[in-house]
């Protein structure tokens, strides 16, 4: 199912290429529990919605599983079985039940690949909610014929000039990412949904391809993607700060009980970005996932990628606003479902917290729905917006008898874009917010990663990377406590809207809102 096309050439000259990255996967991350006859009795199946595909060709209208719920939208033409396969694990009826899709009632809107940033920002300013996009610039080793038309061999696309023995474009903040942050910014209830790539690992050791003013033969030693560790292996666009990056896990076939039940696939690609950024932002089951394909009009297939576990968490996301708009007649912007998908994921990994190979954990599709449903319970969910120098506070009380998770997320302005450079540091966050906890004699920080050491534990403090954070207290003593956002600096822009999701149990009557406008639920 894997399909490549080149897109154009680098400042190099080097050519670059696309390339491409059902009901178990329902069951992985809780979906099926909001479709009609599930067990949270929402009845939701995306009925009236729309998601965005692109992909790296057409998708087969006439397949059974779609009746006529898929647009072309783009003169694509040769029919894909990727694009197909995405498609079916996104929107597929259930004709044959274990290709059911995660929203078996909804519209999809295709594209092709190529004018995708055009046409995504054209999308987005008419109305588009969340896109799919199963693909990626191809980086590090590949195997394919480039270099030669008819025999494939492999192919190794870093510049030397740069480095030897690492791509630079894995963890990069290149013009990709800038592009589709400020499509993100100009559409602030737009989500773009991306696989995180298959690179992990991949390696050879013998005559390769590689190139200079031409490909050329090469027998140097180059590094695996991802190195020695694994690490380090997200290209271009999965970097950027605004989208939600999916890697792939196993399958999750009993449901989720415990971190060890989410094992991850041996392929999907792992953070941090070159600024110390935590990608994936999440998982989902992207092993074997069976849907529909593009030969005939009943054709199925099985297939394994990030590109799989994409689109069931676009599909799935779909749902979720489907429900917030039954509930309050309105969507959610893009940074609060980011924020909701997040705060209410499944841990994964061997440490708790958020880490550079399961990002935030497993999408939990139902346990976000609850949250939605349980606003007046103890859960909440606010959209404000910060001005220039000042601060927001949520005096919050905590009965003792429940953990507190608060998640904050908002929409960064783009960072400083960059090519031919290995791994520079310095961050591409513009407008740095700050979420704190204060209470019981102490000031509570949010999770941070240490990119130096990619595989320690996540611990806390002064998070100055990503556009995502949270607070996280397993046993908080009894009392009242303050919630504070605040900023550093100077706000880009002169204020920053955010997301503030909050967990905390006890009475629903002992939360007050105060400060800025903001909308609770």
């Amino acid at each position: 199912g894997r399909i490549m096309e080149l897109q154009g050439l680098s400042p190099t000259g080097q050519p670059v290429y696309y390339e491409t990255h059902n009901l178990d996967a329902a069951y992985s991350v809780g979906t099926e529990q909001l479709w009609s006859g599930g067990l949270l009795g929402l009845n939701l199946n995306g009925l009236g919605m729309k998601v965005g595909e692109w992909d790296g060709g057409a998708v087969r209208l006439s397949h059974q599983e779609f009746g006529g719920r898929v647009t072309q939208a783009d003169n694509a033409g040769t029919i894909s079985n990727h694009a197909t396969h995405v498609a079916g694990t996104m929107i597929a009826s259930g004709v044959q039940a274990q290709a059911h899709g995660m929203a078996p009632q909804a519209l999809v809107d295709a594209y092709d690949w190529n004018s995708d940033d055009a046409e995504m920002a054209a999308a987005a300013a008419n109305g588009l909610l969340i896109s799919n996009h199963s693909y990626g610039t191809v980086t590090g080793w590949a195997w394919g014929d480039w270099a030669h038309p008819g025999t494939s061999e492999w192919h190794w696309f870093g510049e030397p000039s740069v480095s030897t023995t690492e791509d630079w474009g894995f963890g990069a903040y290149s013009y990709g990412p800038f592009w589709w942050d400020s499509i993100a910014v100009d559409a602030p209830y737009y989500l773009i949904v991306k696989s995180a790539g298959n690179d992990r690992n991949d390696s050879y050791s013998g005559t390769h391809q590689v190139w200079n003013n031409g490909w050329t033969s090469s027998t140097a030693s180059r590094d695996p993607d991802g190195g020695a560790d694994g690490y380090d292996c997200i290209g271009y666009n999965g970097n950027a700060k605004n989208i939600l990056t999916v890697g792939a896990v196993n399958d999750v076939p009993g449901g989720y009980s415990a971190p060890g039940d989410v094992t991850m696939s041996s392929f999907s690609g792992w953070g941090p970005t070159d600024d110390g950024r935590i990608k994936p932002d999440l998982v989902a089951n992207g092993v074997g996932l069976y849907s529909s394909l593009g030969g005939g009009d009943a054709s199925y297939g099985s297939y394994s990628g990030t590109s799989m576990s994409s689109p069931s968490t676009s599909g799935s996301l779909l749902l979720l606003q489907e429900y917030h708009g039954a509930l309050h007649g309105s969507y959610m912007r893009a940074a609060t479902l980011k924020a909701l998908v997040i705060h209410t994921a499944d841990e994964a990994g061997a440490n708790p917290g958020p880490d550079y190979a399961f990002g935030w954990g497993l999408l939990n599709t139902a346990r976000a729905a609850t949250h939605l449903a349980n606003i007046t319970g103890g859960d909440s969910l606010l959209e404000g917006s910060l001005n220039d120098g000042s601060t927001y506070t949520l005096p919050v009380y905590l009965d003792g008898q429940h953990p507190l998770r608060a998640t904050l997320a908002w929409t960064d302005y783009t960072g400083t874009p960059y090519s031919n450079q290995l791994n520079p540091t310095s961050p591409r966050l513009v407008n740095d917010l700050d979420l704190r906890l204060m209470g019981n004699g102490g000031i509570f920080m949010p999770y941070v990663l240490d990119p130096a050491n990619p595989a320690a534990a996540a611990t806390t403090g002064d998070n100055v990377r990503d556009n995502v954070e949270q607070v996280y207290l397993a046993a908080p003593a009894a009392g009242w406590y303050t919630l504070q956002v605040s900023h550093k600096g100077n706000l880009a822009g002169g204020n920053q809207a955010f997301s503030l999701i909050l967990s905390r149990g006890g009475d629903p009557g002992t939360t007050c809102l105060s400060g800025i406008s903001s909308l609770p639920y």
